[in-house]
């Protein structure tokens, strides 16, 4: 448990590296965030010094509120802007990246390969929601 705490916090430390996520004022938690309106986007682009700004979102992967160690699963969305500028690298065992041209498809990680019963081109029923 204590390897994977780490690999989670070097990851993150990672992704994060050279990055600034914006949400609204009044966001309550880390996992829970009120987004920021994409009007703002420009007005963020504005900024000295900001290379590109990009819209996403994340929520919790299942409705019912649970604890336990480690992180959630997530549903997370972008916007894909900047990602010629991304330093950080994913690998995947099979399948690939995304591209714009992907709307309304996934990719799953490696832990929620079994249990959304994932295959590559295949189809995942997130929230009552199939995508392929």
């Amino acid at each position: 448990m204590a390897e994977k705490i780490n690999l989670l916090v070097a990851g993150g430390t990672r992704y994060y590296s050279g990055k600034v996520t914006i949400t609204a004022a009044s966001s309550a938690s880390v996992f829970s965030t009120q987004p920021l309106s994409i009007g703002k986007l420009p007005l963020v682009k504005s900024v000295p010094g900001v290379a590109e700004v990009s819209a996403g979102i994340g929520t919790l992967l299942s409705t019912d509120a649970s604890t336990s160690f480690g992180m959630p699963a997530m549903i997370e969305g972008s916007d894909m802007r900047g990602q010629d500028l991304e330093s950080f690298k994913v690998s995947y065992s099979q399948g690939r990246a995304l591209t714009s041209a992907d709307v309304g498809s996934v990719v799953v990680g490696a832990d929620l390969v079994k249990k959304l019963s994932a295959k590559v081109g295949g189809f995942v029923t997130i929230r009552g929601n199939s995508s392929r």
